[in-house]
């Protein structure tokens, strides 16, 4: 349980500092952050060779598998943390690499407010993994539709800045940012 914790620990507080890498385009913060990855990977590899010795050892004794109940929490915390460091990260240096900037449409900065509401909600599976919290549980399946909507929300003003021929939005529209 205490490991799971870490893992969670790394790759939520990846998602956190991706917010900062785009906003400060800063090479260190990208290296920074896919050395994370890197320590989240190992520890996954770890929790997972734990999970499978204890699961085999207590199937000679006859007894059940209970420390693999949740197996796959362990791996969508690992696939955080890949998405941030193969998709997000590759992108950031690119937009350092290439000067790309962000148009901000109306108050500060780009899609923030909605990515900051959507990393406060990435701890919550966890906290519901060790608490088994129904309350919190249903609060979020309830905040999931609120994210989704801002994603949708922000990917429609970029495309609105797109269509108005805002040149900043169109570089960082090209599918390869090549």
């Amino acid at each position: 349980m205490r490991e799971t914790l870490n893992l969670g620990d790394g790759s939520p507080t990846c998602c956190g500092r991706t917010i900062d890498v785009f906003e400060r385009n800063d090479p260190k913060a990208v290296k920074a952050i896919e050395d994370a990855d890197n320590d989240v990977d190992r520890l996954y590899e770890a929790i997972k060779l734990y999970l499978h010795q204890t699961s085999r050892h207590r199937a000679r004794r006859g007894g059940t598998a209970g420390a693999t109940r949740d197996p796959d929490v362990h791996h969508q915390l690992e696939h955080i943390g890949d998405i941030v460091d193969k998709n997000l990260m590759e992108l950031a240096a690119k937009k350092i690499r290439n000067r790309y900037t962000f148009f901000v449409r109306g108050h500060g900065r780009a899609a923030a407010p909605s990515m900051v509401s959507y990393w406060r909600i990435c701890g919550w599976p966890l906290n519901v993994f060790t608490t088994r919290d129904i309350a919190l549980a249903r609060r979020l399946v309830a905040e999931r539709p609120l994210c989704v909507k801002a994603e949708a929300k922000a990917a429609d003003s970029h495309f609105a800045a797109c269509r108005e021929g805002r040149p900043e939005s169109i570089e960082t529209s090209r599918s390869t940012w090549t």
